[in-house]
């Protein structure tokens, strides 16, 4: 499991509405920015391409023989291509912490933060490259929900809303829309399952 810890930022939807008029949000797979790239997509494909650079077969194969630093090492290089193909405003690197029940979290503070489980144990190299990606991605979202970036209104509205009601404390079935569904964590998951999935794809058939 993987989250976005409290990030601040002005607690009103207004804030972000269409001068003021009701916010009329469509799901953000609909949503296609000027460029004609839909959001969901964007840098995704990228990715893809550096996890196949750096988590070559022959890494991939060798992954439980690795020490802690050549894993580390790799995943930190992999963030940083992560953040230049999502184009981040303010990445600050890789921190590798103990975690209780979670893979990584996000604070929309340029870090991202990673289980020590992941380096350290027999974890596969798939779910590091899943949860950097995933946590980028949530850097992604907070970076376009204050106007870094260039996404549809309707998108930067929902990942507004998404992140007001953000929570992975409550249960989904009392809130469901606080963290399964959100539309942050259903983004997320869509950018690091899509990259985990061709990587494994590629190591499996080449």
């Amino acid at each position: 499991m993987s989250s976005i810890e409290q990030f601040n930022i002005p607690s009103k939807l207004e804030a972000i509405s269409n001068n003021g008029a009701p916010l009329d949000v469509q799901h953000m797979n609909d949503a296609v920015d000027s460029f004609g790239m839909e959001t969901k997509e964007f840098g995704i494909e990228e990715c893809k391409d550096s996890a196949q650079r750096i988590f070559t077969p022959e890494v991939m194969e060798n992954w439980g023989q690795m020490s802690p630093e050549q894993r580390q090492k790799l995943a930190a290089e992999y963030a940083e291509s992560v953040a230049e193909n999502f184009q981040l405003v303010d990445f600050k690197g890789l921190s590798v912490e103990h975690m209780e029940g979670k893979n990584g979290y996000n604070r929309g503070d340029g870090i991202v933060h990673l289980s020590d489980h992941l380096i350290q144990s027999q974890s596969s190299p798939l779910q590091v490259v899943d949860t950097i990606t995933h946590e980028l991605r949530h850097q992604y979202q907070i970076e376009s929900i204050v106007g870094h970036h260039n996404v549809p209104f309707e998108t930067r509205a929902e990942w507004y809303a998404g992140l007001e009601t953000y929570t992975s404390k409550a249960p989904w079935a009392e809130d469901p829309v606080g963290y399964k569904y959100n539309p942050l964590e259903t983004d997320a998951r869509y950018a690091g399952t899509s990259v985990a999935q061709a990587l494994a794809k590629d190591y499996l058939i080449g």
